[in-house]
């Protein structure tokens, strides 16, 4: 009955450090087109004898396919590019030499303020270190019982998994007031006075996890087994998800009436965005998988699976509250949004696949075979504490209070999405293949597909602060000042592949590939109340390769 047991241990440790540069933001524009006849109109059209040399004109001969002319683009030289930084800082002393002639030729002191480099690990409040270190004992029984009248057999394991992790990182503030001219009446929300600071944290975080596993196959014929599986598994955070650097930010809104001499406050936001989170903790699952496999012939297969995968603590963005005291001990309350365990889930459905060889077909027809499978998935997300309101918040704040905006997404008509489903997870995909192997000669044709699955909310390009407050009870109705972050997917997608391979001896064997021969465009789209909108388009073309292989 008992075959045998084993066990081992497992130690690791990790350590990473995140520097951010200083100047944390330091892209500068040295000239733009726009600018012929300002003091560095030379530089912008290249015209200046002294500057010539660093670039050169690159031709787009084959934009999307040839299909699409586009116009020539002036580039820098590659010894310019890459010569960082002292080619940068000579290509910015350019601008300082025709700022100083410019302000000479009008008779003014120069305001000329120089090029400075971005350095790494200058700025102690944009470093963070994290260590990770696990220990882990597991241990495995194989068993089987013969003699049954159907014979079954499998294994039994447990694993205990202790993780310990330290992080060292910074919450900052920065802030510059507005200015109001003198004698100038303010009115409107109050502005608080909060000092500008820079606070080191360290945090440490531990936790344990049991992951017992069960695997077992009955053999009901010859042709026809099932198998059953259940198991539990964590998933940790990335590092990058980890960090201890959280930023906090004032913003104020202001219009002048200099006629009534009076600086009016439209809004003041305080906001703040959380790096990582050091507290996470990891995604753990319970996942159970039945499956039923007929091997109806000696080349082919037909087999069958139902799985069920519950999944815990899954990790999203969401936004709660910090306060910060200002000059006069006042609580103001910033409203930080960071990655936090917030979500429980799953993961259900089924999987058909069929594989067959005919090798009852007359000689080189006998390498011919197919193998094809459809998968089916059922995924939907939970949150621990739900947010789902039909309305999102409108007036001053919005962008940040808005706990709709992150978990739901938010139309651009004031209205909640909610409903959706996990991240990168397609509903359906299929496989199909059609395969030969006979002899040296192995081939394959195939195509797969996949439906469209959801990659964000509230991201880059797909986001504004102008979306319509639709919400009747709202005291901005009819507003333009709603925050809105529209969900982006990745559309159905679908790509044919081809390769072939002769073996020339043994361990030599030649190949042909071919990548996505039907040209297929990968293509982001987002949804809205006018329905769904293209927001991207990729396009690969094809790609051919020729490979040698050797096998030692």
């Amino acid at each position: 009955m008992l075959r045998d047991i084993r066990f081992g241990v497992r130690l690791t440790k990790r350590d990473a450090v995140t520097e951010k540069t200083n100047p944390d933001y330091n892209w500068v524009a040295v000239s733009q087109p726009w600018q012929l006849g300002w003091n560095i109109g030379q530089l912008a059209s290249l015209g200046d004898p002294r500057f010539s040399g660093n670039t050169r004109v690159h031709n787009f001969n084959n934009f999307f396919g040839g299909k699409v002319s586009v116009p020539s683009l002036v580039v820098p030289n590659t010894s310019l590019a890459t010569g960082y930084p002292d080619s940068y800082a000579g290509l910015h002393k350019y601008h300082d030499i025709l700022c100083n002639e410019n302000a000479a030729a009008k008779g003014v002191t120069p305001d000329c303020a120089p090029w400075k480099a971005a350095s790494y690990g200058t700025d102690p409040a944009g470093s963070n270190e994290q260590t990770e270190k696990t220990g882990a004992f597991y241990t495995q029984a194989r068993f089987g019982f013969d003699d049954l009248p159907m014979p079954i057999d499998g294994n039994i394991g447990l694993r205990y998994v202790k993780t310990d992790m330290k992080a060292s990182g910074y919450t900052v503030f920065s802030y510059t007031r507005p200015t109001i001219p003198d004698g100038y009446q303010t009115i409107g929300p109050a502005i608080p006075n909060i000092p500008a600071f820079v606070r080191a944290q360290d945090y440490r975080n531990s936790y344990s996890n049991v992951l017992p596993s069960l695997n077992l196959r009955m053999k009901a014929s010859d042709k026809l087994q099932f198998r059953f599986a259940a198991s539990s598994a964590v998933s940790r955070p990335d590092f990058s998800q980890l960090q201890g650097y959280t930023t906090l930010s004032q913003d104020v809104k202001t219009t002048s009436d200099d006629a009534a001499g009076v600086v009016r406050v439209n809004s003041v936001t305080l906001t703040g965005e959380g790096s990582g989170n050091p507290a996470l903790k990891p995604v753990t699952s319970r996942q159970v998988d039945l499956t039923a496999e007929w091997y109806f012939a000696p080349a082919g297969s037909l087999t069958f699976a139902v799985f069920n995968k519950q999944l815990k603590d899954i990790i999203v963005d969401q936004s709660y509250n910090f306060q910060l005291p200002d000059v006069n001990g006042k609580m103001n309350d910033f409203t930080v949004t960071a990655p936090i365990n917030g979500a429980k889930g799953r993961a259900r459905g089924f999987e058909v696949a069929y594989q067959q060889y005919f090798d009852n077909l007359p000689q080189w027809l006998s390498g011919l075979g197919v193998q094809a499978n459809f998968t089916f998935v059922d995924g939907k997300k939970t949150m621990y504490q739900s947010v789902f309101q039909q309305y999102c918040t409108g007036g001053a704040g919005n962008g940040a209070s808005n706990l709709n905006l992150n978990m739901n997404g938010c139309d651009t008509n004031g209205r909640s999405f909610g409903n959706l489903p996990l991240y990168n997870q397609s509903r359906r995909s299929y496989n199909l293949a059609l395969m030969y192997d006979k002899g040296p000669l192995s081939s394959r044709l195939a195509y797969n597909w996949r439906s469209r699955s959801l990659q964000g909310v509230n991201v880059t390009g797909t986001k504004g602060g102008d979306g319509l407050d639709s919400n009747p009870a709202s005291p901005t109705v009819g507003d333009h000042n709603v925050s809105y972050g529209l969900p982006t997917w990745a559309a159905a997608y679908g790509q044919l592949d081809a390769s072939i391979f002769y073996k020339i001896t043994e361990q030599l064997s030649f190949g042909l590939e071919a990548q996505n021969i039907n040209d297929a465009k990968f293509r982001q789209e987002m949804d809205q109340t006018i329905g769904t909108k293209g927001r991207a388009w990729f396009v690969t073309g094809p790609r051919y390769t020729a490979q040698m292989r050797y096998s030692f």
